[in-house]
């Protein structure tokens, strides 16, 4: 090798592994759907990848998502970066009609807002759009479900699209998430108002028609999932994918295991094996940087921890949520009984910080 070689090998780009999902398949998907819907084609398959492979059966593209008509009007490249700021606005919008429905201050509706837009796990993970997009109907879910208890009108359409949304974006295992937070939510929120069994059921039943109105991605999906040579992960196996203890600190230092662009893999990185146990080596062995790191800030976690003193009542539910989308996704005891419940069992642990994201 010459001196000229050496230098050009030092400063190639290097491959970005963690972003690579965003190329293949989200984009060349999104392609295919565009082509066939330009086409007067339903988006149904695409033949020219391998044997054949499906578009509306797939898991990531989500093609009957509604806000990703975006993606039908530009070339899904050149819309990434809009269908991101829409993605963003809606998450603060949502997030601050919840708060606001709470009898928040409208100074504090918009630090909470702002504090969600700007939240590391969200622009950690945008380029990974139906992940993002599957977390940020939370808030506006939590805010149908005090609507409907409330017996206002229209909360009910607003609950059953709101979780519609969130299952169509193309990422089911977040949204499964987001169903099981609602769920609990709406349990608690009816006892404490004592509002009568009435609300509580009009609102378990929207939760049901927002997952069946679903069901026309949902379905095509699992009948792909069925035809994988992948077969389903069993509690034992997601487990394996929990994070390690050592993770915690990442809420206070961001990026410890890596940025998430990085090329080198956080497996790579000795300090991602000095802070995992003997017992974790299964885990280390498969790090990256994007879904190790809990992305809090030191800031946020102040801000939460005067919450938790000045108002501790109206704190509790957003704190129980962070910790137990914490001790979810590094396996606490108890917690792990959670991987046997179908939905919660779709892949790796550490995706329930989405729900982090939103409960700081």
């Amino acid at each position: 090798e010459t001196p000229r070689e050496a230098r050009l090998r030092d400063h190639a780009p290097q491959p970005n592994r963690l972003a690579v999902d965003a190329l293949f398949p989200l984009l060349s998907d999104r392609v295919a759907v565009r082509e066939r819907v330009l086409a007067g084609e339903l988006p149904l398959w695409d033949a020219r990848l391998g044997l054949g492979a499906p578009l509306l059966g797939g898991t990531m593209a989500g093609p009957l998502y509604p806000p990703g008509v975006l993606r039908l009007l530009l070339p899904p490249d050149r819309a990434a970066a809009w269908h991101a700021l829409l993605a963003l606005v809606l998450a603060g919008a949502g997030l601050w009609a919840f708060l606001e429905r709470r009898g928040v201050a409208p100074e504090a509706c918009a630090v909470g807002a702002l504090a969600l837009q700007a939240g590391a796990w969200g622009l950690a993970n945008v380029h990974l759009a139906p992940k993002l997009d599957a977390a940020l109907w939370l808030p506006w879910s939590l805010w149908a479900v005090d609507g409907v208890l409330a017996r206002r009108r229209g909360a009910g359409l607003s609950l059953t699209l709101s979780i519609a949304f969130a299952f169509l974006a193309g990422f089911p295992g977040v949204a499964a998430f987001g169903l099981t937070t609602t769920l609990v939510y709406a349990l608690v929120r009816a006892s404490t108002l004592s509002t009568g069994p009435g609300p509580l059921v009009h609102a378990l039943t929207f939760l049901g028609l927002g997952l069946a109105t679903a069901g026309v991605q949902l379905l095509p999906t699992a009948a792909t999932s069925a035809g994988s040579l992948r077969s389903p992960l069993t509690a034992a196996e997601v487990e394996t994918q929990s994070l390690p203890l050592g993770t915690s600190l990442g809420l206070a230092v961001p990026h410890l295991f890596g940025m998430p662009a990085d090329a080198r893999p956080a497996d790579r990185d000795p300090l991602t094996w000095s802070l995992t146990r003997a017992s974790e080596a299964t885990q280390a062995e498969q790090a990256n940087a994007l879904e190790w790191d809990l992305f809090a800030g030191v800031t946020v976690l102040l801000l939460a921890l005067t919450a938790l003193v000045a108002r501790p009542r109206r704190a509790l539910f957003p704190a129980t949520l962070a910790l137990a989308t914490i001790g979810f996704a590094q396996g606490w005891p108890g917690l792990t009984l959670l991987y046997h419940v179908p939905g919660l069992d779709l892949g790796n642990p550490a995706r329930a910080a989405s729900l982090a994201w939103i409960a700081w």
